[in-house]
Parts: C-alpha cells; structure tokens; sequence
C-alpha cells in the first residue's frame, strides 16, 4: 500500500518539532499537495487543503466516516467539540431545534442591543485622544449575549452573575489553549501549579474556571426546571425564549435530572466558551482591518447611514447592507480563527484517491489553505469585501469555511453572524476608527487562545 505524500519528521516525535503554526500548513502544502500526511508524535494526521478534497471526503456521504473526536481535555469533556456518537447527535439537534426557534431568534437580536448599548455607552465614557484596544470594550457584549440566550433574557445588571461571567472570559482569554503548559495543567492541574511556581510563571487555574462556568449554568438549569415543573406557574414566554428551556423540554421536564443533565451542562458550556471567544476574536479582526483600509470603511458607513440613517439597527437590514456584510465576511476569511479544524476522527478506513487511511486516522480539514487558495482569492492577504459580491448581491464563495466543516461546523454559526453585523453597523454609524500604526494588517502578532485573537491591537477611536 503507498504511503500519500507528507513530511517524513523523525522517530517517536514525528513532524511535532517542525510544525510552527498554520503557516506551516501553508508551506506543507505547496511543497506536498493538496493532500498529505504525517505524524504528529505517535498519531497519523491526514491534511485536506483544498474545497475539492474537503467536499468530497470531509462532507457529504464519505464525511460521515470522519465524525469521530479525539478524546477532549479532562475538565471540558465531549459536549459538542470533543463529544462523538448518539449523545452529540442528539445534542447537535436540541440545540440546532432551540437557535432555530422564531421567538429564540427575536429575543437573540432584543439581548444583542440591550448588551451593545450598554458597551457603546462604556465606550463613550472612555473615549480619548490616545489610542485604545477596541476589541476589549466588546469582550463584554459578546459574554452576556451568549448567556443572555441560554436564560431567554439579558443577566441583570445588578446580578453577580455578570461579575462571575466576565471573570471567567478573562480567564480564557489569559490562556494559550495550545502550550504544552496549559495541556498539561488540564490533566495534572496540581503538579501543573507547582512546576508554575518554581519557573515563576503564572498559570490560569482552568479546572477551576471550567467548574464555575458549570456550577453557574447547573444553577440556571435547575431555576428554570422548577418554574417549568411547578404546577402553579407555567411557563412564561421568556422561558421559552431561552435555550435552556427548550433542551430542557426535548428531555422531559420531569424526567430530567442533575445526573442526566450532565451532557447538556457540557453542551451549554462548549456554547459559552465557543461563543464567547469566537465573535469578539472576530469582530475585532474586522475592526483591525477597516481601521487600515479606510477606504472600505468609508464605504461601509455610507452603506449604514442609507439604509439605517439614525433609527434602530436590525438584522433584517443585511440583504440591504451587502458590502457592510461583506467586510465582515472579508474579516472572517482573513482572521481565519481555527486555521485547521479540531480533527476529525475516521471510524472506519476510508480511501483518499489512491491512498487508504486507516481506522483512527485524524482527518484535517485546513481552513486557512481553503481561504488563501488563489483559484477563488487572488492577492489572498488583501482585505477586499468585493470579493464576497456579485452586484449588489452576497455571492457563494466555494472555498469559503469560516466556521467549520461539514456537520462538524460551529453549531451557532447563525448567531455569530447577527451579533458580527450588528456590533459592525454599530461601531461604523457611531465612530470612525484610525489604525494606531502602520504594521501591514499579515503581520500583525496572534496568539492561539480557544481560537487565533489579535495579541495587541490598538486604533484611534472617534465619535462622529
């Protein structure tokens, strides 16, 4: 049987030491192809980097062969990014059935401008001369929507839950998901603290963020289970605006317990997680690249102005703000938050033209070589949302995977998108922003958190 092409890395360790970062996966593929494979340690990693292979191996009928899942680190678990089988399956559909639910998706929107007007109120107060980190001011929105949602009503802003909630998203975003150090506290959180200690170094406590980010949403689950059981008080429509409410009704009121709640206290917390660090890692690379091509931002604001002019913002109004949309999915392409995919585990052998990978096998899909592939994004690294339009029209971009690959995709990929249009429509119709230096937007510094983030990016902000 040959072997598919790839490269060779050494006993025991395989390719560890040479992989950098997902411009590794770059090189890789222009020096092997489309398609190979190497050894990551001891485990077998096959590349898929163009919409071709991806399509036809990761999607689709053969796709359904690779939906298994690494084991998940320890205190997140399987849920929906590390979960596998029927238990994910039925969880990928409660929540899928609870975003997709009419009343769900107005009170998404009514959350998402009571947390905007309370951060573009913050932000006014903070305004001066000198250059800020923009994306910061939106770490908050973009927490409490998410939990906004699950409750089916904005956290009071007298609760001590907003307090807890930003504490824990601050944790994550001190936390390189990827270091050796991090990996290794998740398992040996203890021996991890110690080593911390003698090197001087300082090491978020994961396990004991993850846990209070559960035990708060255990806390959520069982308030709105009693409401729901109690016989003297049916539930209200913000109960059922919440997406807790309804997974909870998909079990059974009754029959749901702590015990049995344990997948979707998991599911729920991937949700906080996913949700939270994705969108303002997002939104904030949008901004970094509107503030240094102005001209784009220009054109972006007139868009608002037009259709807007000074009443309320809405999601309705994207089909007539095409280019404003377009700089966000321009935005989305570029930052590429999961240059690769978490992998996909084949359950069973699966043939990659002449090659067979066997059972075990971690399938890859890589997004950035999809998103840079020049056949559909010629002068890839350039921020052009024209790209992304036919006209006055959104047009399908085939090689285009912001969230992910096949059934494996973010799961609120649809609630991203109203939060990243509204937060962007915002900020242009109120402010215009100034890039704080003159580093080409390539060669700005990331570092690798839940998803890739902007290390230090500050801009000019003005009130318009």
């Amino acid at each position: 049987m040959s072997y598919p092409p790839g490269p060779k890395g050494l006993p025991i360790v395989g390719s560890l030491l040479s992989y950098k970062d997902h411009r590794t996966s770059l090189q890789w593929t222009k020096e092997f192809g489309p398609f190979y494979c190497t050894w990551m340690g001891l485990q077998e990693m096959a590349y898929f980097n163009s919409i071709e292979l991806v399509e036809g191996y990761m999607e689709g009928e053969v796709g359904e062969l690779m939906l298994g899942r690494p084991e998940g680190p320890l205190p997140i678990g399987q849920g929906l990014l590390f979960g596998s089988g029927e238990n994910w399956e039925k969880n990928r559909i409660r929540v899928r059935e609870a975003l997709e639910h009419p009343r769900f998706k107005s009170k998404l929107e009514e959350v998402i401008h009571h947390e905007l007007g309370i951060a573009l109120q913050k932000l006014d107060a903070q305004l001066t001369p000198d250059p800020m980190r923009l994306g910061d001011v939106f770490l908050e929105p973009c927490v409490y929507v998410v939990a906004g949602v699950l409750l089916g009503d904005p956290v009071p802003l007298d609760s001590e839950d907003r307090r807890v909630l930003l504490s824990i998203a601050q944790d994550m975003f001190q936390c390189n998901f990827r270091s050796f150090m991090t990996q290794f506290s998740l398992k040996c959180p203890m021996t991890a603290k110690l080593v911390s200690t003698v090197l001087f170094t300082e090491l978020v406590d994961l396990q004991k963020t993850i846990s209070t980010l559960r035990a708060l949403i255990r806390k959520w689950v069982k308030a709105i289970r009693q409401r729901a059981t109690a016989k003297d008080s049916p539930a209200t429509k913000l109960d059922e605006a919440s997406a807790i409410y309804s997974m909870l009704k998909d079990v059974g009121f009754h029959e749901s317990t702590e015990e049995n709640e344990a997948e979707l206290v998991m599911t729920m917390n991937d949700m906080f997680f996913a949700g939270t660090t994705t969108v303002q890692s997002a939104f904030e690379f949008t901004l970094m690249y509107l503030s240094k091509y102005t001209q784009h931002q220009q054109r972006a604001r007139e868009e608002v102005d037009r259709v807007a002019g000074s009443g309320p913002l809405s999601w309705a109004m994207k089909e007539r703000m095409p280019f404003v949309w377009a700089c966000v999915l321009e935005g989305l392409r570029l930052a590429t938050l999961t240059p690769s995919t978490i992998p996909h585990v084949l359950t069973q052998e699966v043939k990659v033209n002449e090659y067979t990978l066997r059972k075990g096998t971690y399938g890859i899909g890589s997004m950035c070589s999809l998103h840079r592939d020049e056949r559909f994004f010629p002068s890839p690294e350039v921020f052009y949302p024209e790209r992304h339009l036919d006209g006055q029209n959104i047009r399908d971009v085939p090689s285009y995977r912001p969230y992910g690959i096949g059934r494996r995709k973010c799961i609120g990929w649809d609630m991203a998108d109203v939060e990243l249009f509204l937060y962007t429509a915002s900020v242009l119709r109120r402010y215009v922003i100034t890039s704080a230096d003159d580093t080409p937007p390539q060669d700005m510094e990331v570092k690798s958190l839940i998803c890739c983030h902007l290390k230090d990016f500050r801009c000019f902000v003005e009130k318009r």
